[in-house]
């Protein structure tokens, strides 16, 4: 006899990494957006599952573009979530090139609305383990020195050491 399955939140992500060399983000010929990531978690995700604005990764010669990109989807996907999705928990990601920058996009997040934020773009630099330690202490301290209930995921960091760490 089989036990039961009992299906856990899910998190469910367009995948920066995957279209990181593209200067628009797109996934199998279709343009990613707030409303394409919507229309996609309607089908697969289920109540009490957190849903991932698109991002784009700081990379390339495109950077400030990559931000606007990056803000403008933030914005209209925890609109789009609320209107299609209330029983789904919106995050989005925070990035950015130096340690201001990504507590800054934390805290712009935050007061859009964001009650879950995911870290990312560290995936480059996870060799520099006490970096990107130091990158994502801050930016959950900063976080929780305005709310103490904000949910966080650290996106690509999954090695041991860094699992270490974590639980620690």
């Amino acid at each position: 006899d089989a036990l039961p399955i009992y299906r856990q939140p899910m998190i469910w992500d367009c995948g920066a990494f995957g279209y990181r060399n593209l200067d628009i983000p797109q996934i199998r010929g279709r343009f990613v957006t707030a409303h394409l990531c919507i229309y996609q978690y309607a089908r697969l995700s289920k109540p009490g599952d957190a849903i991932v604005a698109p991002d784009h990764l700081l990379v390339g010669n495109r950077i400030d573009e990559r931000r606007k990109f990056n803000w403008q989807q933030a914005i209209e996907f925890i609109k789009l979530a609320a209107l299609k999705l209330p029983d789904r928990m919106p995050m989005a990601v925070v990035h950015g090139l130096t340690l201001t920058e990504r507590i800054q996009r934390a805290i712009e997040l935050y007061e859009i609305g964001y009650r879950a934020v995911g870290i990312g773009g560290l995936v480059a630099g996870a060799r520099n383990f006490h970096s990107s330690l130091i990158a994502i202490a801050a930016t959950i301290e900063a976080i929780r020195q305005i709310d103490t209930n904000v949910h966080f995921h650290i996106f690509g960091l999954c090695s041991p050491r860094y699992a270490r760490a974590f639980n620690q």
